[in-house]
C-alpha cells in the first residue's frame, strides 16, 4: 500500500527580516493560524505543522516593532521544499502583489490592524517531495497609511 503524507507547514525559520539602519529599522514576521478568525497562532514548539489535505492554510504577515504604524502589503509569496527561498522548485502563491491566478482556493482576509495581511489557501505537497516540510517565504512593500496612490492602497484593484 502506498504510504499518503499529509502537507507539513513552517514559516522560514528566518522570517523576521530587518531592512534599513539606525531609526529606519523595521522588521516583519509570517506566522500561520489555527483558522480563519486568526484568533489563535501556532506556538513555536507546534511548529512544523501538519496541515490535512483539503484544509486550508491561514496565514499572517505582520510589521513588528516601532514601524507598526505602517501598512504592507505582499509583493510576493512562495512555497519551497526548503529554507531556500530561491529553490528551484517551488509554488508561487502571490507575485506582483495579486494572488497566483492559477489557483483559485487563494483567499484574502480582512484584518483591523494596521501593518497587518492575511490570506489562506488550500493544502497542497510537493509531487517530488511528498514528506518534505513546506516553507513559506513571503516580501512585503511598506506603505505610509495616509498615501492614497501607495501600492497598499491599490489593493487587489490592480490586479
Amino acid at each position: 500500500a502506498e504510504r499518503v503524507h499529509e502537507p507539513i507547514y513552517a514559516p522560514h525559520i528566518n522570517n523576521i527580516h530587518n531592512h534599513g539602519n539606525g531609526d529606519n529599522r523595521f522588521s516583519y514576521r509570517i506566522s500561520l493560524y489555527h483558522s480563519e478568525d486568526y484568533n489563535t497562532p501556532y506556538g513555536e514548539d507546534e511548529y512544523p505543522i501538519q496541515i490535512e489535505m483539503e484544509e486550508r492554510v491561514f496565514v499572517e504577515v505582520a510589521v513588528v516593532g516601532k514601524e507598526t504604524r505602517l501598512e504592507n502589503w505582499i509583493d510576493y509569496c512562495r512555497a519551497t521544499p526548503s529554507a531556500n527561498y530561491d529553490d528551484a522548485i517551488r509554488y508561487d502563491l502571490i507575485t506582483g502583489g495579486c494572488p497566483n491566478k492559477a489557483d483559485v482556493s487563494i483567499k484574502y482576509h480582512n484584518s483591523t490592524e494596521v501593518g497587518v495581511q492575511r490570506f489562506s489557501f488550500g493544502t497542497f505537497r510537493f509531487n517530488q517531495f511528498p514528506s518534505a516540510v513546506i516553507f513559506l517565504h513571503c516580501d512585503m512593500t511598506l506603505c505610509n497609511p495616509n498615501d492614497e496612490t501607495s501600492r497598499c492602497a491599490k489593493g487587489l484593484s490592480v490586479c
